[in-house]
């Protein structure tokens, strides 16, 4: 069993598909690729964390479109997520589909891994190396601006489910600085600066992994 990790496809949501520019000419395309990202991505037996947001609509054109995805499905509830609220308790008895609170811990290697729908400032851990992983900004937030942090939606990380192997990785590498702790006066945030003037020279982020492939 893998874990991955993804978040706001919207699917069947039209709107998202014009005000995002994503790249297909109408929804039933839209839908088409993320869900063969997501199959080509994740086996029957893996585990996604889902960070929200996954589809418009009521429950009865949800469900079937769940059932078709592969894994089990732990969701944190997206402000777009209205579906759930008529959600048939089958699906959640199946063993498909979990929900999770809004804020959920993981730890991964060590490591914790905060998840949330929405973008944290500061979080639990930071100053021991904690992570924190949303959605929800649609690749709207710098990823310099909270270090050791990640928009794993698909209109900034790609339409392919993130190995959480690979999120680990590339989090590890960037430096520990607090949104609490980063600005102190002139001189720190000289320093500050220059810290992420480094980093960023040596930033590696791809917009489409292909994750989880051995």
């Amino acid at each position: 069993m893998k874990i991955f990790i993804t978040s706001d496809q919207h699917f069947r949501h039209e709107r998202i598909r014009i005000l995002a520019a994503r790249s297909a000419r109408n929804t039933e395309e839209m839908d088409q690729k993320m869900l063969e990202a997501w199959n080509q991505t994740v086996r029957p037996n893996d585990l996604v964390y889902h960070l929200g947001d996954l589809a418009w609509g009521d429950a009865n054109t949800v469900i079937p479109l769940i059932l078709r995805l592969n894994g089990t499905i732990c969701m944190i509830a997206g402000n777009h997520d209205r579906w759930l609220k008529d959600c048939p308790d089958e699906i959640f008895q199946s063993g498909k589909l979990e929900l999770l609170p809004a804020l959920y811990k993981i730890k991964y290697n060590k490591t914790k891994l905060w998840l949330c729908h929405y973008p944290l400032r500061c979080w639990e851990g930071s100053f021991k190396g904690a992570m924190h992983l949303y959605g929800h900004a649609h690749g709207n937030i710098e990823p310099e601006r909270l270090p050791r942090s990640m928009d794993v939606g698909v209109d900034a990380a790609g339409i392919y489910p993130l190995f959480i192997g690979d999120i680990w990785t590339k989090l590890n590498k960037e430096p520990i600085i607090p949104e609490e702790a980063r600005i102190r006066d002139a001189k720190d945030n000289k320093e500050l600066q220059q810290e992420i003037a480094e980093w960023k020279a040596t930033l590696w982020r791809e917009q489409n992994w292909k994750t989880g492939k051995e």
